[in-house]
């Protein structure tokens, strides 16, 4: 009805049933749920809950402008905003929503800023939101910031909680202080607190590095006889710390507490007991952990497998790196900037080592014990990693992925070839191009100029003749590339005569010249004039052919 009795009827319902009004939680889940944009019915929307409304919508206008402010921001910028939103806070839940949406965000430094407003305001900061303010500090592993803040409670004469000091700890061991967790962690066990698995937690993942990794089994000692039961958090300090300190055997023994306790091993303890097996060169134990992955159902990644990339690198194994290599593309693994690095790092590695030794992977029948398994590494990082290696350690890689028998793309010899181009390893270029052949690929007319262009380097201009005459018998159509190729080629050796009579057959077989065909014609005046104005004439319905033919410079007027 229009006399406005229908609300006061609903709220009358409400309080006969004993119906509480939603918190601005419930409000901003319902604002949610009408998607963006869009605003909720008003028919929707209990008489009660409008306040509710507009508290979230403000709070969140706060939120989002806190959190844009950048690192070096002032306290009076925050100041600024809140004010100009919610006026005087006189609430301390607000505060402690905003400071959890910061944290939400990872902008430790803006909850730091607003706590430090909120300090010299009337409302003040309380236990609650001193937590969160910590809390957002431990999610970005700002520890300094963190240590302040605790530092403030203690000033404040504020009594410091268990969670509090446990996000503290965190944050310090996000970012490998494990002396402060260490202290953070006395200072609670001094003053009476109570410490639960999480503390214990925190401060075992401080200590996994590689000079206290001792540390890290004698506070799960002290968590065991304190009551306190290890989880699957814990024993996956305990494996890193294994691992940090090279025991292998104490990390495959930790993962069979794991079975026998029937907790869920996850991806991060796999990876860091494949790391402490890959590290001492234990590689069947490293093989054997990814089967058991598989056969698990727990999915690897680039971190499971780059300590094993890294390890066999050092230990110049390239044919188990290449198997390392197909599993991460069997699995779909993607790999990451890290994974790539430590490839062409350990690519590198062996071809010095093959180069101070003189030892070549070509003279050791025993380097391989047959294909490896699968269709090799993904050619995406195969072109990836030739483009990043230098020009000899790229053949290396090659020469190795044809001995194990691994399944090359067409790009990736067009890549390879590239580099032999590059560095002029014209034998090797004629060996990719009888490959690709053998292997019932299709010879791209790129693949052909950039073997060419690896006879130009080396002058090898007769071989680029016989290979220009394979590729006419082939019944395939040399395009400009291959012939401007060829012309350099034969121009380098010297025989510039001959150059020029390439250049007549471009003219015959009706192919385009370009500017670089014209820069070859110039250059040949100088030393067979009379064929090359032949040639020239021959080339008169052609582009630019009289300006080359004045001599004047290509694309420019005869006066400049």
């Amino acid at each position: 009805p229009g006399d406005g009795s229908a609300p006061r009827r609903a709220r009358a319902a409400a309080a006969a049933a004993g119906q509480r009004s939603p918190a601005p939680a419930r409000a901003a889940k319902e604002m949610e749920k009408s998607g963006p944009g869009r605003i909720l019915p008003v028919h929707h929307i209990e008489p009660r809950r409008w306040i509710d409304f507009v508290k979230v919508g403000v709070e969140h206008a706060t939120l989002l402008e806190l959190r844009d402010l950048p690192e070096d921001a002032s306290v009076g910028q925050v100041g600024d905003i809140v004010n100009t939103h919610l006026g005087k806070i006189d609430d301390n839940k607000c505060v402690t929503r905003l400071l959890k949406g910061l944290g939400h965000f990872r902008k430790s430094r803006q909850a730091l800023l607003l706590v430090r407003f909120l300090e010299g305001s009337s409302v003040g900061m309380d236990l609650i939101a001193y937590g969160s303010a910590i809390a957002a500090c431990q999610k970005c592993g700002n520890w300094y910031d963190a240590i302040q803040l605790l530092k403030s409670m203690f000033m404040k004469s504020l009594e410091m909680d268990t969670i509090s000091c446990n996000s503290a700890i965190s944050a310090c061991s996000k970012d490998g202080r494990w002396g402060l967790a260490l202290a953070l962690f006395a200072g609670m066990r001094r003053d009476g607190m109570k410490l639960n698995a999480i503390s214990y937690n925190a401060v075992i993942s401080a200590c996994a590095q590689e000079q206290v990794w001792m540390m890290s089994l004698d506070l799960m000692s002290e968590m065991e006889q304190s009551g306190n039961t290890p989880d699957i958090f814990t024993y996956s300090g305990v494996i890193a710390a294994c691992d940090k300190g090279g025991e292998w055997h104490r990390a495959l023994q930790f993962l069979g507490k794991i079975k026998d306790l029937d907790l869920k091993a996850n991806t991060l303890v796999y990876s860091s007991a494949v790391s402490a097996c890959a590290r001492r060169g234990v590689w069947d134990q490293a093989f054997a952990l990814l089967d058991e992955m598989d056969r698990t159902g727990v999915a690897a990644n680039a971190i499971t497998c780059n300590p094993i990339l890294y390890a066999l690198g050092l230990a110049g194994d390239m044919r188990q790196l290449l198997e390392v290599l197909s599993y991460m593309s069997r699995k779909g693994i993607p790999a990451s900037e890290g994974v790539l690095d430590t490839v062409t790092g350990a690519v590198e590695m062996l071809y010095q080592m093959q180069d101070r030794f003189g030892e070549e992977a070509d003279d050791d029948e025993d380097a391989t014990d047959g294909p490896i398994e699968g269709p090799g590494p993904s050619p995406q990082v195969v072109e990836e990693l030739l483009s990043r290696l230098a020009p000899e350690p790229a053949w290396l890689l090659m020469r190795w992925l044809q001995r194990t028998s691994c399944e090359v793309s067409r790009a990736t010899y067009g890549v390879a070839l590239r580099v032999c181009a590059e560095s002029g390893r014209w034998v090797q270029a004629m060996q990719l191009l009888d490959t690709m052949v053998s292997s019932r690929l299709t010879v791209t007319n790129y693949a052909r100029s950039a073997a060419l262009r690896s006879c130009e380097s080396s002058g090898m201009w007769t071989t680029a003749l016989h290979l220009f005459g394979a590729i006419a018998q082939s019944g395939v159509q040399p395009d400009v590339v291959c012939y401007n190729s060829l012309v350099n080629t034969c121009e380098s050796g010297g025989d510039r005569t001959r150059a020029l009579q390439v250049l007549r057959m471009m003219n015959d077989d009706h192919v385009e010249v370009n500017a670089f065909t014209h820069a070859r014609v110039v250059g040949a005046r100088s030393v067979a004039t009379g064929t090359a104005d032949s040639v020239l004439d021959d080339m008169r319905g052609q582009r630019w052919s009289k300006s080359i033919r004045d001599g004047s410079p290509i694309g420019r007027k005869k006066s400049t």
